[in-house]
């Protein structure tokens, strides 16, 4: 993949979190930059996959809906990678993609990455993913760097970032800054 042309890039948003409003400003960015930019809007799906636990079934069969709906996801994903045709698929942390979906890019020649934006030793699903991914991206150094480079992992650290449009530095009236500060 060529970075120096205008991708078409397919953005997974999470379902919900705290990555959902970082993926938002990641697409701001990559429009900004020139990109085609295309988002999953996988948090219209929340309400209906949080439906799942009023359903007071047990925690067996709650687990296989749950992943049976995260399946569903990860069908809509292709489905909307056949019809935009993108050159990179970029998932946010807690963005739900399949192995199996991840193999199927891959087999189409679609680069993949994952911006992992968590506690890599709190939320530990990334050692199940990461191989899946042509990069996958981390906002902590050591020592999760060198367990993806002993997993074979095309890792890198991409700390938090900012999008000058939105955080940027607001002047504030003297009123303000006797009450702020």
């Amino acid at each position: 993949m060529r970075m120096d042309k205008k991708l078409r890039i397919l953005l997974i948003l999470p379902l919900y979190g705290g990555s959902l409003p970082i993926g938002r400003f990641c697409a701001q960015a990559l429009h900004d930059m020139g990109h085609l930019v295309e988002t999953f809007e996988a948090p219209d799906f929340y309400s209906s996959f949080s439906a799942l636990k009023q359903l007071r079934v047990g925690a067996d069969r709650l687990e296989y809906l749950e992943n049976s709906f995260l399946q569903l996801i990860s069908q809509a994903v292709l489905a909307k990678a056949e019809t935009f045709e993108p050159d990179l698929v970029l998932s946010m942390a807690q963005a739900h993609l399949s192995r199996q979906a991840l193999k199927k890019l891959s087999k189409d020649n679609i680069t993949t990455a994952m911006w992992f934006m968590e506690d890599h030793r709190l939320f530990t699903y990334w050692k199940g993913f990461a191989p899946y991914y042509d990069y996958f991206a981390v906002i902590q150094k050591e020592p999760v760097l060198a367990e993806l480079e002993e997993m074979g992992v095309n890792a890198l650290y991409l700390p938090m970032a900012a999008l000058p449009s939105f955080h940027r530095q607001e002047i504030l009236s003297g009123m303000d800054q006797k009450r702020f500060s």
